[in-house]
């Protein structure tokens, strides 16, 4: 949840009519064009939603952090060229960079990590793992947007560079370390997790049979 605000999504959304003014956008433009960026996440939520149990989310937090490196990197080009030379196809580059952000994070890794954060605790411990993951969350957000203001003035688009490392760690992370849960129930989750052996599982299920069956003298 930390590492999901990593991907620049919000210092975009934060500070997106700042960032199109610096492409050379007017007031009317900025607000039109953040409200177009907006409407994008929940269309991408929506399709999160519909795609999740069929692709996976490791699958998906992988692809989500891949399109939102590539989408920073685009970013990172043309407001470059933008800055040293001025054309106004680099502005308008720089915007569907910021779009295909967006697309990619919305559609994958944002109702996905939620997801993925509620299954891997065990029962007892599920609430407050979650708890403690969605504080990581605003920990993120706390650290990223309060650092942006003096980043972009100081380095400018170098600021995305740190986003691009963090989220370029992130997806060898999963592709290295997180177990699928995709159709699993919560007690072959705590399998993977080496929560609670399955023999343990295996064992109340005879007893709870074996309970059910036997008639009461």
């Amino acid at each position: 949840m930390f590492g999901a605000q990593g991907t620049a999504t919000l210092v975009i959304n934060n500070y997106g009519p700042s960032l199109y003014s610096s492409l050379g956008f007017n007031t009317v433009q900025q607000l039109l064009i953040q409200c177009g960026w907006i409407t994008v996440c929940p269309l991408g939520n929506w399709l999160n939603a519909l795609v999740v149990d069929r692709l996976g989310r490791t699958r998906l937090l992988m692809f989500g952090f891949a399109g939102c490196v590539l989408a920073l990197i685009g970013e990172c080009i043309t407001v470059s060229i933008y800055q040293r030379t001025g054309p106004r196809a680099a502005a308008s580059a720089a915007v569907f960079f910021l779009f295909l952000h967006i697309a990619a994070f919305s559609s994958s890794v944002d109702a996905t990590s939620y997801i993925y954060a509620s299954e891997i605790f065990p029962t007892p411990a599920r609430a407050k793992g979650m708890s403690i993951s969605v504080s990581g969350l605003f920990v993120a957000t706390i650290i990223f947007l309060q650092a942006a203001p003096t980043a972009f003035a100081a380095i400018g688009w170098q600021y995305y560079l740190v986003f691009i490392c963090i989220t370029s760690v992130l997806f060898v992370v999963v592709w290295t370390w997180f177990p699928e849960t995709t159709k699993q129930s919560l007690e072959d989750v705590a399998v993977l997790f080496n929560d609670t052996p399955k023999a343990d599982f295996e064992h109340k299920d005879i007893v709870d049979v074996q309970e059910h069956d036997t008639p009461k003298q």
